[in-house]
């Protein structure tokens, strides 16, 4: 019978999509208050792939990541959209009209962590391709690893992937990410295989 063992560590960032680049600070700021370091930032992108957001965020939405300092469980992914929830309510609370331009959504934050073969977000929507954590909260793959030729390679996205990560905007980002996940296994390795 196959044992059950604990899962390897992820690499944990943010999405923001933003009203404005002020509504981008603040994030930043609330973000790396409640949860940790930011290590690496990219964007800002111009975000245009659909207009769900728009009535909420504005029209000229903007998109930002944030990559953290360190790896965490991927048990982190579920209580991390909870936080992020939070965080999205009370900067609708405290930003001033002239930080959020008037619009009553004006961050919105999306957590989600890179492993050796995937991206994984999270969503507090239930869809066909989602699969239950607890608290409400699912989570989805989103983009898959494919090794190349030559020792590289790239992601490639799903039917279900939205639309602007399966562009190869982010990927940069998401690669740099998993290559830190991928060099910190690789010295816990060397570490252990030292210490026997």
């Amino acid at each position: 019978m196959t044992q059950a063992v604990p899962p390897e560590p992820v690499w944990p960032f943010v999405g923001v999509l933003a009203a404005n680049g002020a509504a981008l600070d603040c994030a930043r700021k609330a973000v790396s208050l409640a949860m940790g370091s930011i290590g690496l930032e990219a964007g800002p992108f111009s975000f245009h792939h659909t207009e769900y957001y728009a009535r909420e965020t504005g029209p000229s939405i903007l998109r930002l990541f944030f990559g953290f300092t360190s790896p965490v469980s991927p048990d982190w992914l579920a209580g991390a959209k909870t936080r992020t929830n939070e965080l999205e309510a009370e900067a609708a609370r405290v930003m001033a009209s002239a930080v959020s331009g008037g619009w009553p959504r004006p961050v919105n934050l999306d957590p989600g962590y890179v492993t050796p073969a995937k991206v994984v977000l999270a969503s507090a929507k239930d869809f066909n391709h989602r699969v239950y954590l607890r608290d409400g909260i699912y989570a989805e793959v989103t983009l898959r690893y494919r090794r190349g030729s030559g020792g590289t390679g790239r992601y490639e996205a799903f039917p279900w992937t939205f639309p602007d990560f399966a562009e190869d905007r982010y990927h940069p980002f998401l690669l740099r990410l998993r290559g830190f996940l991928m060099r910190q296994r690789a010295a816990k390795t060397t570490a252990r295989q030292g210490a026997g």
